[in-house]
């Protein structure tokens, strides 16, 4: 009996393994994602296909929105390290389902360099998959890592409002 439990339990616990290895919330893929044109807070359309004609990757930060402290910060401390994404010829754009207002008040109050992209439909983040994920309307905290020829070279999704990548994280993830 106890023999038989154990090897429920070895299989389970394989299973767990194999599948979060396999399918887990952050990973590399083969997948192409699809174009998109979105505004910006200085009121310019921006494509995902001419950003990667201008840089070896593109990371996508999505953030639930300019109401959020948290996302606040996390867009702030994008600024400190955005140098160092340009130096790996890289370019952030955060998305969120802001408005324009509220767009332009997020890229002010963090200083934001790089483009601050609103979607108030979610066109955008349900085609990523992150919209309403924690049930609240809004996009969840992710971010993805976009190669050349619009490959996904990784992503992560939040499991919660403050479940997000850190930077050097996101950094690793350049090559």
């Amino acid at each position: 009996m106890i023999f038989r439990k154990m090897s429920r339990i070895s299989f389970i616990a394989s299973f767990c393994i194999l599948y979060l290895l396999s399918f887990g919330c952050s990973g590399s893929t083969n997948e192409i994602v699809p174009d998109f044109v979105l505004p910006d807070s200085k009121g310019s359309q921006v494509s995902l296909s001419s950003l990667l004609d201008e840089n070896e990757h593109v990371v996508i930060v999505f953030y639930r929105g300019h109401f959020w402290g948290i996302c606040r910060s996390q867009l702030g401390e994008l600024q400190q390290f955005h140098q160092k994404f340009l130096e790996r010829n890289t370019e952030i754009v955060t998305i969120s389902m802001d408005n324009l207002e509220n767009a332009k008040a997020m890229a002010e109050v963090t200083g934001a360099q790089f483009r601050v992209l609103y979607d108030p439909e979610g066109m955008v983040v349900r085609r990523f998959g992150v919209y309403n994920i924690l049930g609240d309307g809004v996009a969840a905290p992710s971010a993805f890592v976009i190669g050349k020829k619009r490959s996904l070279e990784w992503s992560y999704i939040g499991k919660n409002a403050g479940d997000r990548p850190s930077i050097d994280d996101l950094l690793s993830k350049l090559h």
